[in-house]
């Protein structure tokens, strides 16, 4: 029944045109290498007359034209902002293939007003069978920017440096990627690892919402992946860049180096990255409780100087054995040394005249090794067998002193420390293997494990006295087994489909300190995902797809901890927390530059951060829970604007509409919400290598589970001047200082209303140089990617 099953359905894929036409092809380029979409391409007669066959490139830049023309002939490629190119005269007889490899064209430079401007028009958004991808090669504010600010613009995507996470399309569930290559760090500390990276050297961002059966099924927001430049020359270069900012009478320094080398055989890529960033931080939270017989207003403040100092380190080697055989490893080291000394006031409406003041020091110690290493073997161009093999470790120490000091009729004191201490070790195997099985089919299969381990050490102390509620260990075991299928064909021109199935199975089991189990689990389920695209013509594209997704508790999230605001309140895990999983639909159309992209979710067992709830003894913690269900509908649209040709807008604007469910036995909730993103890009040339640049964000109310997040926005203005070999760049970054985390909540079932803010991003100045150095031609080969999750989690205040 299964290789019937198999032929119908490789069948099935097989009816594609074939008649007796001859094909043209080729990729149109520019100088930087980088594709030129949307060019068109004519046929062109002995005579110079055009003929009746044309076509365009795609958004790569390759291009391919059918005609049933024979003779003598010659191609003519038209694209704005570029010199027209006309190829020398060729012969076309019938059934003949003529690849035209790379054409590199000029771009066209002219004056305008005394003022030297050099005509360039890239598509900046484009849609691909199942990912949209952002070019990032003409932003001058990548300059001196780390990854994680251009994540924070780039549309659909919502950085939040408070809580430490990265969602997209209103979902949370978020894997980030480095040339298709996933880190196992906890969410909160690849924040801070993008934080330490700098961008100079990125030239896209991939946002795959409805990812394809070869990824992994974890995530139910899906994957961005960060492509970095690449060149096709051989030899070495690099670059050093240096930085210094100020915000609130704080600095802000980072210092990055990258080198490349290239031979014929070898290819290595050695980057290292130094963040030092003293910027302090304040907050506000109120809350009013009805919980207990006697109301209670409370509200907190509190300020912190912080000192934290982030090191990544990343070197990469490949071999080419032969041109069958290549092998390949990178290292990845990291530390986050994060320091605070804070100052909060708690105040009680039950005590008036009594006020507690909490010093706070804390010591955040994280630190990771990662390698991870392939070999692939080609039995030809379209064969290929490829093993690879992963492993993390990841220390996290954690040391919180509290002391609280209670004015009133008489003074009092208590000391508190509480520590947390969470080693960890994953490893991954992986075989995967690609054919082309029919002429126009392609297939590829794969078998992947994942292994586990981590212990979770948490207690307090109070004077010395172990204090049991909040003392804990908490030790995991956890294994993932997947095996998936996948086939991709182009029926012909117009037609594109993918589609594929992906089988995971879960063990999950989690122990308490003498060997009771706190979660044992056993699972397995089927991830289908499906992709059909079709070009209408030249000028409008149309895609389609769908998959389903799952989204694993984080290991943090189960294990137990605590992180006190008060001694009335606090952060802690949740060992009941159960996994989601999620349905995207997904619509996609271009219409020459503007893009729409359109999405409908179903998820089920939501995972929400930090939604309240109230103890036997009255302690209000936030914890994660599992929230019914959430449907939630979500539109891109993006289109350039050019008003005169030293001017590019570029707009960006994301729309969510979200109907969140949930019935427990403290509260009931039937939400609604509407969310609204603007992004818009000014890129101003000013002549003489110097570009001004304006960009501007604003968030609408949203919803955090019980939550509502209230609007934000930011506006940045950058001043770039280039040289031959140094780029001089000048960042003013939330001038108007409007990029709060606020929120607020209103929960009739446990009698609870809240609001506040948090501010970690103060307006600041930053001043970036980068010296360049080498052949800024070269290619540096990366090695294969891994599609990994990571799934830990640290809470981090």
């Amino acid at each position: 029944m299964l290789k019937k099953f198999f032929l119908f359905y490789v069948l099935s894929l097989s009816f594609f045109n074939s008649n007796s036409q001859s094909i043209i092809s080729g990729k149109i380029i520019e100088n930087s290498d980088i594709g030129i979409p949307y060019a068109d391409i004519l046929l062109l007669d002995e005579q110079g007359n055009w003929t009746n066959d044309r076509t365009s490139s795609d958004e790569n830049g390759y291009f391919k034209l059918s005609t049933n023309e024979t003779g003598k002939f010659k191609i003519s490629i038209i694209s704005i902002g570029f010199e027209k190119y006309e190829s020398d005269f060729f012969s076309l007889t019938l059934d003949k293939a003529i690849d035209f490899g790379t054409i590199n064209l000029e771009q066209e430079s002219f004056e305008l007003n005394d003022v030297d401007v050099t005509a360039k028009r890239k598509i900046a958004y484009k849609r691909e069978i199942d990912r949209t991808v952002i070019d990032l090669e003409t932003d001058s504010s990548t300059s001196g920017a780390s990854l994680l600010d251009v994540l924070e613009r780039t549309p659909g995507v919502i950085v939040d440096r408070q809580s430490q996470s990265i969602s997209m399309l209103g979902k949370s569930g978020v894997n980030v990627m480095i040339n298709g290559k996933i880190s196992y760090m906890p969410i909160n500390a690849l924040v801070q690892y993008l934080n330490g990276m700098n961008a100079d050297n990125a030239k896209s961002i991939e946002l795959i919402t409805t990812p394809p059966a070869n990824f992994d099924a974890e995530g139910n927001a899906g994957f961005i992946n960060i492509e970095l430049k690449k060149n096709p020359q051989e030899g070495y270069n690099g670059n050093l860049t240096l930085g210094n900012g100020f915000g609130d009478d704080r600095t802000i320094q980072n210092t990055s180096t990258n080198f490349n080398l290239n031979s014929n055989s070898i290819h290595m890529t050695f980057n290292y990255s130094l963040l030092n960033n003293l910027l302090p931080a304040n907050a506000e939270l109120n809350r009013s409780s009805y919980e207990t017989d006697f109301p209670e207003d409370v509200k907190y403040t509190w300020n912190r100087d912080n000192h934290r100092q982030v090191h990544n380190l990343r070197y990469s080697f490949v071999y080419d054995f032969s041109e069958k055989t290549e092998a390949g490893f990178s290292i990845t080291g990291y530390s986050n040394n994060y320091k605070t000394n804070a100052m909060s006031i708690n105040e009680y409406s039950t005590r008036p005249n009594d006020i507690d003041f909490m010093n706070l020091t804390e010591d955040n110690y994280w630190k990771s090794f990662q390698i991870d290493s392939y070999i692939s073997y080609k039995f030809n161009d379209e064969k290929k067998l490829s093993f690879d093999f992963n492993y993390l470790k990841y220390l996290n120490d954690q040391p919180i002193n509290y002391l609280i000091t209670s004015s009133g009729n008489s003074l009092s004191q208590r000391n508190l420390l509480s520590k947390k201490n969470s080693p960890f070790d994953i490893k991954a195997y992986m075989l995967d293997f690609e054919d082309k099985i029919l002429k126009n089919v392609n297939f590829s299969a794969g078998l992947k494990f994942i292994k586990s381990d981590f212990t979770n050490e948490n207690s307090l102390f109070e004077e010395n006295q172990t204090v049991d509620f909040f003392t804990s260990t908490s030790v995991l075991d956890e294994s993932v087994s997947a095996v998936y299928a996948q086939f991709d064909t182009k029926f012909n021109e117009n037609i594109t489909f993918k589609s594929g199935i992906r089988f995971e199975n879960t063990q999950t089991l989690v122990t308490d300190q003498i060997g009771n189990a706190l979660v044992d689990r056993n699972y397995g389920n089927f991830f289908p995902s499906i992709f059909l695209g079709y070009k209408l013509n030249d000028k409008n594209n149309l895609n389609l797809s769908f998959s389903k997704r799952i989204n694993r508790p984080a290991f943090t999230d189960l294990a137990p901890f605590v992180l006190f605001f008060d001694l009335d309140s606090g952060i802690q895990g949740n060992t009941s927390l159960q996994p989601s999983f999620t349905d995207n639909f997904q619509i996609d159309y271009r219409f020459n530059s503007i893009s729409i992209s359109a999405q409908y979710a179903i998820e089920n067992d939501v995972m929400g951060r930090f939604q309240p709830k109230f103890l036997e003894n009255g302690f209000l913690i936030l914890r994660p829970e599992n929230l019914d269900s959430q449907k939630t509908v979500s539109a891109i649209i993006n289109f350039p604007v050019y008003p005169v040709n030293w001017w590019d807008i570029r707009f960006f604007t994301t729309y969510s509409y979200s109907n969140l469910v949930h019935n427990s036995d403290q509260y009931t909730l039937d939400r609604n919400n509407s969310n609204i993103r603007f992004n818009i890009n000014n890129d101003i040339t000013l002549g003489k290598d110097y570009t001004l640049q304006i960009f501007g964000t604003y968030r609408s109310r949203q919803l955090f589970g019980a939550y509502d997040l209230l609007p934000a926005g930011m506006l940045n203005i950058t001043f770039q001047k280039k040289t031959d070999n140094f780029i001089y760049t000048l960042n003013a970054v939330n001038i108007l200082d409007s990029n709060y985390f606020r929120w607020d909540s209103d929960i009739p079932g446990i009698n609870l209303e809240s609001f506040g803010y948090i501010d970690f991003t103060p307006p600041q100045i930053k001043l970036n140089i980068a010296y360049n150095f080498g052949n800024q031609n070269l290619k540096s080969k990366k090695v294969k990617a891994s599609d990994q999750t990571k799934r830990i989690q640290i809470q981090d205040d």
